[in-house]
């Protein structure tokens, strides 16, 4: 019952904070009426709050010190969390999952450079028995670090987390990086750059051509498409079939296009709508056998969600399908593992970014 009665305490403190979209409406509305000096109080006031106009923000608010001439540097503090549940069916069986994610940012910004340091915390545990068929633990815990770096038309971002269950723990690190390069009206263009290593588990990289537009109402996009390279240990079970005394484990490395993509819809009343997507088709350039190195693999997650963001505080609702599915699979590995995977999830939650 305490917990519950913070969480009510939590969510009524809430209620009355402001969001970073509609600060930052606010203060194009100011600037529309030709108010510099409070369209300039709202920028600044919605560049405090996390969000996604925060880089597009930051980019008017030093045109408008260069032009009048200030030097601005401040100190801040963020704090953002997300708790939902997920009811997951995959073949045959209905578990249920409970997901929490906590970042606590210290932000340090001078002229056109904003520094941040960050707590980062996300983790899982199963509602009941977890699922056998794909060899789920019954809880995850992921803490971590995390450095983020804007500058003048661009963003990197750079971490490590410690990932523990009770079976193991695999330290993990990753690397962001995004410049734009061109912007036209609410549209942006660039290019990305992202790394992931997981100790003892899978590396990828990828090289993304992108695509943004920000809107505070109406459609807006993030697109990244390009190049994939991805690296995991798989059982040779080719190998164990001619000696069942030997159990060998290969590094099979694959390489392909990779599709990231969000499309959201935002209404008044604070409502949005978002279609996701990410979507890679891999081919084997190097595995155990020459076999395995004629097929394909088309993996990845879809699904929409709707949420309603009345300040800092958002509920949303939503559906995801994660799949994986093996294209012109040796036939020695057909009795052993599925050609396809095709995993369904209903989620609710709430997100604070405050």
């Amino acid at each position: 019952m305490r917990v519950l009665a913070v969480a009510i305490l939590l969510l009524v403190s809430c209620i009355f904070a402001e969001s970073q979209e509609s600060a930052y409406y606010k203060a194009l509305k100011a600037e529309e009426n030709g108010d510099v000096g409070e369209s300039i109080k709202w920028f600044e006031k919605a560049l405090e709050i996390d969000g996604p106009y925060t880089e597009e923000i930051k980019e008017i608010l030093d045109e408008y010190y260069e032009a009048l001439g200030m030097d601005k540097s401040s100190l801040g503090f963020r704090l953002s969390g997300d708790l939902s549940f997920v009811g997951i069916r995959y073949d045959g069986e209905n578990r249920g999952e409970a997901f929490l994610s906590l970042a606590a940012f210290l932000d340090y910004t001078s002229g056109t450079w904003i520094h941040s340091l960050g707590l980062v915390y996300s983790g899982n545990v199963f509602l009941g028995d977890t699922l056998s068929v794909l060899d789920t633990v019954s809880w995850n815990a992921s803490p971590g670090l995390e450095y983020d770096l804007i500058g003048p038309s661009f963003i990197l971002s750079v971490g490590l987390n410690f990932n523990i269950n009770p079976e193991d723990w695999n330290p993990a690190y990753f690397l962001w990086f995004e410049k734009d390069w061109l912007r036209f009206g609410k549209q942006k263009v660039g290019t990305a750059v992202s790394f992931f290593n997981e100790t003892n588990g899978i590396l990828t990289a990828a090289l993304f051509a992108s695509l943004h537009r920000y809107a505070p109402f109406g459609f807006n996009v993030h697109l990244f498409l390009g190049p994939r390279f991805e690296s995991d240990d798989v059982f040779d079970y080719e190998r164990y079939l001619e000696d069942y005394t030997t159990i060998r484990v290969y590094n099979v490395k694959w390489l392909g296009p990779q599709l990231r993509s969000k499309i959201a819809y935002k209404f008044r009343y604070n409502i949005k709508t978002e279609l996701t997507a990410n979507v890679f088709y891999g081919m084997v350039v190097d595995g155990p056998s020459a076999e395995y190195e004629k097929m394909g693999k088309l993996s990845g997650s879809w699904g929409p969600t709707i949420s309603w963001t009345p300040n800092v505080l958002s509920l949303y609702l939503g559906g995801e399908q994660v799949f994986k599915r093996y294209i012109d699979m040796p036939s020695v590995y057909q009795d052993v593992f599925d050609k396809g995977i095709y995993l369904w999830k209903l989620k609710a939650g709430i997100q604070l970014d405050w």
